[in-house]
């Protein structure tokens, strides 16, 4: 009997883009902890936590030390209280409340900000991207983890009927599903709205030249310690076939964020893997990897899963419907597809 089970060694978005310390070639700190290195009087202050289930990592641009950890502590606290309401994985959670009851009375705005904007690219990308797509995923996962064979076609085919956005109502002051048994997932824009959260902490504490990265979906202002701008690499999705960096490009005051096949992988040809097209029940077979981007972190977040689904031609076609947003798109044979403006 087949069964579903990891496949190879698998490749992290942190892995995926590489952040490289501008004037050195060398990776931003690392590790749990928080450090700084010092050029002159300017000193790079870096934090890194575990939250959202990845290593989240706060850098900075300060003269004063104090100053700089009281901004990383703020941020940081910010950033945990807008996790423990999106998590599905907390019970507690305004998220987990809302798939167990069906409903949700006044949410929070951040909450209701988040799925606002993930419904707007349902509606944009005809329902390529559909968060709820969770009873989907889950019944994919459970194959995965009993290591049984994947769903067989009627099995998918009943779940997909508690796919479609389309039937929830989301209002400022309550948020339902119109269909019993229908579950939400923020994972693919969340994660990335919580980033521009923490910039927008770090901001308001007066530092400017800054860079967060949750475990490879980041966003970065201003300037590096070294009055240059950040620096970060992509990495091939098929590390086995295509050692080092496929690209680099500086990134000033804008985000980036990749979505692959290369996370969960679910048949060793890699066809199936954890993202899945809610309009089929399969995963997208073209791409092995898409990079966005954005003028914020969410939208490149969800935008890079979004056209994981879509592929190249309608996945640059969905672009035109935002400002500032360009793709770097990695087929299955490594054939790369990259917008006009994306290393401008």
């Amino acid at each position: 009997m087949n069964t579903m089970k990891p496949t190879g060694k698998s490749l992290t978005r942190r892995q995926f883009i590489r952040i490289l310390a501008i004037g050195t070639g060398a990776s931003v700190a690392t590790g749990l902890g928080f450090g700084l290195q010092t050029q002159s009087q300017q000193q790079t202050i870096n934090e890194t936590r575990l939250l959202m289930g990845t290593l989240v990592s706060l850098t900075l641009v300060s003269q004063d030390h104090d100053t700089a950890q009281t901004a990383v502590t703020a941020a940081f606290d910010q950033m945990a209280e807008l996790e423990a309401i999106m998590s599905c994985f907390k019970p507690d959670s305004q998220l987990s409340r809302l798939n167990h009851d069906g409903y949700l009375v006044a949410p929070s705005p951040a909450l209701y900000e988040v799925i606002h904007q993930a419904l707007k690219v349902s509606e944009l990308s005809d329902g390529a991207y559909d968060p709820t797509i969770k009873p989907l995923g889950d019944m994919y996962a459970d194959c995965w983890k009993n290591q049984q064979s994947p769903p067989a076609t009627d099995q998918i085919n009943e779940t997909r009927k508690l796919v479609d956005y389309r039937n929830m109502v989301v209002a400022e002051n309550e948020i339902r599903f119109t269909k019993p048994g229908m579950e939400l997932t923020l994972n693919s824009i969340a994660k990335g709205y919580i980033v521009d959260v923490g910039v927008a902490m770090l901001k308001a504490h007066g530092f400017t030249n800054v860079l967060v990265d949750a475990g490879g979906d980041l966003m970065t202002t201003g300037e590096h310690t070294w009055g240059q701008s950040w620096e970060v690499g992509i990495a091939s999705p098929r590390e086995e076939q295509a050692k080092g960096l496929l690209t680099h490009l500086n990134i000033t005051n804008r985000a980036i964020a990749t979505s692959g096949d290369y996370q969960h992988v679910y048949s060793h040809d890699r066809m199936q893997h954890h993202i899945l097209d809610p309009r089929t029940g399969y995963s997208p077979p073209e791409l092995a990897s898409a990079t966005i981007i954005a003028p914020n972190t969410m939208l490149a977040d969800v935008l890079a899963t979004t056209l994981m689904i879509l592929g190249v031609s309608d996945g640059i076609a969905l672009l035109d419907h935002f400002d500032g947003c360009e793709a770097y798109l990695v087929t299955k044979t490594l054939d790369v597809i990259q917008t006009p403006g994306f290393a401008d």
